[in-house]
């Protein structure tokens, strides 16, 4: 590390001037390009810098805004052989917990001043695996401006963007999906049958424009008549369970990494109500007062894990039936194994009624959890709630004394799943790793996403949706250069 030259980076970066054009008004010459690089070299290892180091290089400026600044005079100074290091930058930012997500904001708009013959050099970095998805987003947002400014762009990124549509079996689908929207913003009818291809073997994300047919319209073309997936990939399906948008909730239960009281109340109560009502149900419930099994189980869901039924994997199961619902829930023996018959019943509902995909290997998993779960039952490490039961019962006006009073008091605890504070899912999978869909990593970000969607992007996310004059359904678009801020999707 060159820490002088980094220096000289950050006084070169801080002093910037632009004129009308955008164009930089400052004396810099070549010597300039050398200690930009190194003051994001040393932004990319800021972990390595000691804290008089840091002082003495950075002293109280933030190196993530320098070095945005830094991105922004490299692209102006034409600074081609810089790209790499650029984008080792940007892949920094991008990694969760390293820098705010608005000083990537940035990123699309200082590359767009690249010169056109740096266009292809971009496209191979948007291609690259080594880099984050979103870098690699980012990137192309960068090109699909600078194609926009810059006609002789266009022509040099068709051939990177042909080979990574062609290649859409092994990329992900977040890639394939910005190649198809840029080319469709730039108007790249000869990539059509790439995508139609890519659309076909479902490696496309429909919730960004809509499907094929909606894509092929935005192209002017007829297709080669490929057959589609019968329910193509949508990130709205996941982005709505992310929410708690599904089989028994039809707005979103957690808004800003908050439980919605109300709405996760009545997402409780309706469970609860069509399983007790379907024919599954009504085998099980023999006394309806065991009906708050399910309540129960669902609640701990909500609260401690902050999953609804839509999103429940194995590990959250495992997660309520052998630790956190033998802690909650005051339960006699005689129950143990009618509680699992009840479970299994109402995945076995889910499976028959809404088709989770999930629902039927989660209701044998659970029907194999009897003797496990009898023995965390029985665990007295589990008995903490039993300390309180009697300051409970008697402070709820029952006499403890007795037998009777003393069920009364362990019914009137089970049932009650009103009483937990709105607070932030501090536990839940948002924050668990060990919780986490290890194949949706693009939804820990959703919150974000969804507090910075308009009007028409959220009611498109909830299916609201209104007629247009010629009476069909509107559709909303998401570009990937429209207006001044970029934000990743999933």
């Amino acid at each position: 590390m060159d820490l002088a030259l980094a220096k000289r980076g950050v006084e070169i970066a801080s002093t910037l001037e632009f004129d009308n054009e955008n164009r930089i008004t400052n004396d810099l010459l070549d010597h300039a390009i050398r200690p930009l690089v190194e003051l994001l070299k040393i932004a990319i290892d800021i972990e390595l810098l000691d804290e008089d180091s840091y002082d003495k290089v950075f002293m109280d400026c933030n190196h993530w805004e320098l070095g945005m600044d830094a991105v922004a005079a490299l692209a102006k100074l034409q600074a081609d052989d810089a790209i790499k290091t650029i984008v080792a930058f940007a892949n920094k930012i991008t990694k969760i917990g390293y820098a705010p997500d608005w000083n990537f904001e940035r990123f699309p708009n200082e590359i767009q001043n690249f010169t056109p013959s740096a266009a292809e050099t971009l496209m191979q970095e948007v291609l690259n695996p080594n880099w984050n998805v979103d870098t690699r987003i980012g990137i192309m947002a960068g090109v699909v401006n600078l194609a926009n400014k810059e006609a002789g762009a266009k022509a040099l990124i068709v051939p990177w963007m042909k080979q990574g549509l062609e290649d859409a079996a092994n990329q992900p689908i977040r890639i394939n999906t910005a190649l198809m929207t840029a080319s469709i913003e730039l108007g790249l009818i000869e990539l059509a049958e790439d995508i139609e291809r890519a659309f076909s073997i479902d490696r496309i994300d429909c919730g960004m424009i809509g499907n094929w047919d909606v894509a092929r319209r935005d192209l002017q073309v007829p297709g080669i008549g490929l057959q589609m997936p019968k329910k193509p990939y949508d990130s709205r399906d996941e982005l709505r369970a992310f929410l708690g948008v599904g089989c028994f909730s039809k707005v979103p239960v957690f808004m800003l990494n908050k439980v919605q009281e109300e709405e996760a109340q009545a997402y409780l109560k309706t469970a609860q109500t069509v399983f007790e009502r379907s024919p599954q149900g009504k085998a099980v419930l023999k006394e309806n007062e065991r009906a708050w099994i399910v309540q129960k189980f669902l609640l701990i869901g909500v609260y401690d894990l902050g999953v609804t039924v839509d999103r429940m994997s194995l590990n959250h199961i495992n997660a309520i039936l052998l630790s956190l619902f033998p802690s909650k829930v005051i339960l006699e023996a005689e129950y143990f194994g009618d509680t699992i018959d009840i479970l299994v019943a109402f995945w076995q509902f889910v499976d028959c009624v809404h088709h989770i995909e999930s629902a039927a290997p989660i209701a044998n998993h659970i029907a194999n959890l009897r003797w496990e779960f009898r023995n965390a039952m029985s665990n007295p490490r589990n008995f903490e709630l039993a300390k309180d039961l009697t300051t409970m019962g008697q402070a709820a006006g029952f006499d403890m004394s007795t037998q009777e009073e003393t069920k009364a008091t362990m019914k009137s605890q089970n049932e009650t799943v009103v009483g937990y504070q709105e607070k932030p899912l501090a536990n839940s999978s948002y924050a668990s790793q060990d919780l986490r869909r290890a194949d949706q990593p693009h939804l820990l970000d959703s919150q974000n996403i969804v507090s910075s969607m308009n009007r028409k992007q959220r009611n498109s996310l909830l299916d609201k949706k209104r007629k247009n004059k010629k009476g069909g359904d509107e559709r909303g678009h998401s570009t990937m250069s429209g207006g001044d801020t970029w934000v990743p999707l999933p």
